[in-house]
């Protein structure tokens, strides 16, 4: 059976890897480890990305990686249309000033 000390480890770890993996920051885990544990100290951001660290616990982005790649080809698509319109009054340009 578990002590209360490994117990409240348990759920903090828990906390601090479900908050990462949903994409808070170590200021808003700090913030709401805080609120939730007003008596105890060490809830730094700092001690929250150690903890992090000593535990391989890492942030994952808000996006899945299919939606990633859309955002970004969407992007890249965008930028190379525009590209592709400008270049002609950007070569033009360049040219009057050389």
């Amino acid at each position: 059976m578990a002590t209360m000390r490994e117990n409240s480890e348990l759920e903090l770890e828990e906390l601090i890897l479900k908050r990462r993996a949903e994409g808070c920051t170590y200021p808003e885990i700090s913030d709401e480890l805080r609120r939730k544990f007003p008596q105890q100290r060490g809830y730094s951001s700092r001690s929250v990305r150690r903890f992090c660290e000593e535990h391989a616990i890492r942030r994952s982005s808000r996006l899945s990686q299919s939606s990633l790649k859309k955002v970004v080809a969407t992007a890249v698509s965008q930028v190379r249309k525009l590209h592709c319109e400008l270049s002609p009054f950007l070569f033009r340009y360049y040219h009057l000033l050389g």
